[in-house]
């Protein structure tokens, strides 16, 4: 006949005082007529003090030899006010170690024996997660943290290493230190510089190339307002103005490129598919293309008219970062 292990119940009572209940709660015993054997004013002390090392009734009640329904009888006295105080405390504490054995049955569970015929022939480790969910939901709200504990949390680092180097606690008052951001690295700031193009900081207008960039340093072209009033242009400087008829040159070639792929689509020449989606692409790299030109242009102006050197050409830099093919 197969033998069923009886699952273990907490720990077992002892006559040992509690030790988990350090300070118990002062309260006033109950003033009965009660036998010897009863709940007298000791019994009522160490029920309370099983109950905070069990946080079962009828555990602290089998430990100081008593019923448990003689300590309900006790606490719907009117006058068992401070003793049921003293048993929501012991509670709390009681609540704490079944929270613990909770946790220990759920990681470690429980050794359940493979018997036959009386003989043991296995053993097996059992988790019991709807015991772990039942305590869990039952002893939660008696967890809640104090705010202290909380404000330590929120101050971690500096409370940890105030401990380690055994100098009074930090301030919980004050508010953490923000962790140090990182810097940006050069590709993160120029695709930041790049995003905020919108392709509207350069434009012709009656034949006039215009700007809204800062001027490169020695610029004596013509400007109108100053430099971050509303309403800012000024003429492109001969490098920014090269950089602004290249692209479009390039601009006018590819519209005719564009619409002889059109054309040749229309009509059902040869390769007319295929030139009209290449005709697609390229025309959307070359805005792309155009818009950084006239960034970079800027940049490279203002730095070779610093230094005094010619200009360099700013398509290698622009082709550099933005991986597009310089054609000859």
């Amino acid at each position: 006949m197969d033998h069923i292990p009886h699952v273990s119940a907490p720990e077992s009572a002892t006559d040992e005082p509690g030790s988990s209940f350090n300070a118990t709660p002062a309260f006033d015993p109950v003033a009965l007529r009660y036998r010897e054997d009863g709940l007298t004013p000791q019994k009522q002390r160490e029920y309370v003090e099983a109950l905070a090392d069990t946080g079962l009734a009828c555990a602290a009640a089998a430990r100081i030899g008593v019923s448990v329904q003689s300590v309900n009888r006790l606490q719907r006295r009117a006058d068992a006010a401070s003793f049921n105080l003293a048993c929501a405390a012991a509670r709390r504490h009681g609540a704490r170690r079944l929270h613990a054995i909770a946790w220990e049955r759920a990681i470690e569970g429980t050794i359940k024996r493979h018997y036959y015929h009386g003989e043991l022939k296995g053993e097996e480790r059992v988790y019991n997660d709807r015991l772990l969910i039942y305590l869990l939901g039952k002893t939660e709200h008696l967890l809640d943290e104090p705010e202290e504990a909380r404000a330590v949390a929120r101050n971690w680092q500096p409370w940890v290493e105030a401990l380690e180097a055994g100098a009074p606690p930090p301030d919980l008052d004050a508010a953490p230190p923000e962790p140090p951001r990182p810097e940006p690295t050069p590709e993160e700031i120029e695709e930041d510089l790049a995003a905020e193009l919108t392709g509207d900081e350069v434009w012709q207008e009656d034949g006039v190339w215009w700007t809204s960039f800062p001027p490169p340093a020695g610029f004596d072209g013509w400007e109108i307002e100053v430099f971050g009033m509303e309403g800012y242009r000024r003429q492109l400087s001969p490098a920014e103005l090269e950089v602004a008829e290249a692209g479009e040159k390039e601009a006018d070639e590819e519209e005719v490129s564009h619409g002889v792929a059109l054309r040749d689509l229309h009509f059902g020449f040869a390769g007319g598919r295929a030139d009209y989606a290449a005709a697609q692409e390229s025309a959307r790299r070359r805005a792309e293309e155009v818009a950084l030109r006239a960034f970079f242009a800027s940049r490279e102006a203002e730095a070779s008219e610093t230094s005094g050197s010619s200009a360099g050409n700013p398509g290698e830099e622009l082709a550099a970062w933005a991986g597009i093919e310089e054609t000859p």
